[in-house]
């Protein structure tokens, strides 16, 4: 029973999409039960082996130490408050916040680095929204799937708690006013802009869009924030992009 719970409470963080915690709930959850098989293997022969083992006379005897709790009973109880209130005391200076970057001291200098770049420099939470249209290639060729992008990168953009999104209209929108339009108004003209980014030396295309054209990223910085908040806050950028794009596959990573 024991090897079943424990084993049990490993084999549950198997379903998360981190690798290497789904690694270690695996081998740790079946080292379990390989350890239990193998003390079950050998017992049977050490009990044939060593002598059978007997309780020794003092387990008969009286439980002395209860009557001795039970005659000091009153100086117990009041050392037994009066640990809990220390330890409670002390438990101040402990974090006990959910959030993911807090837990260094506020001087320390990777805290101030940290707590810097959530508020300036774009969040230090990453998300990556990953849109595809199955079956179909260069799909992002499509100019008004574009324009839908750029609304829903607009929408999350102005979302409390995202330091930044950025998405592969915010690629083709430098190119589009060059012809005075906002963004790329035919499909033509939104392959002639995925095209000439492929003469950069590297092409930042190549991190927003596949080389089959079927699939782009929106790439988010979230800041650091409680972890129920964080929740709904993917939860509202799930249910807005399934709103703007019901027809294509979103997978959030």
């Amino acid at each position: 029973l024991t090897a079943i719970t424990t084993a049990i409470g490993f084999f549950a963080i198997a379903y998360t999409n981190i690798p290497l915690i789904r690694q270690y709930g695996l081998t740790v959850g079946a080292s379990v039960f390989i350890a239990w098989l193998c003390i079950i293997c050998a017992l049977p022969p050490l009990l044939i082996l060593l002598p059978v083992p007997h309780a020794r006379n003092w387990t008969e005897g009286r439980a002395r130490w209860a009557l001795h709790i039970m005659n000091h009973k009153k100086f117990i109880f009041s050392s037994v408050i009066a640990v809990s209130i220390f330890f409670l005391w002390q438990g101040r200076h402990l974090n006990w916040s959910a959030r993911l970057f807090d837990d260094l001291p506020e001087n320390q200098e990777a805290r101030i680095s940290t707590e810097f770049i959530d508020s300036k420099l774009g969040g230090m939470i990453p998300l990556n929204i990953v849109i595809t249209a199955n079956g179909e290639t260069n799909a992002w060729n499509d100019f008004e799937k574009i324009q839908k992008l750029d609304i829903l990168t607009t929408k999350i953009r102005e979302k409390k708690s995202v330091g930044s999104a950025v998405g592969l209209s915010d690629f083709l929108r430098p190119i589009a006013k060059i012809q005075a339009h906002d963004l790329p108004n035919t499909r033509a003209a939104t392959a002639e802009g995925i095209f000439l980014y492929t003469f950069a030396e590297k092409n930042p295309l190549n991190q927003f869009l596949t080389p089959e054209g079927d699939s782009t990223r929106i790439a988010l910085r979230l800041q650091d924030i409680p972890a129920i908040d964080l929740a709904k806050l993917v939860e509202e950028i799930r249910v807005e992009t399934k709103n703007i794009f019901p027809d294509l596959a979103t997978t959030f990573i």
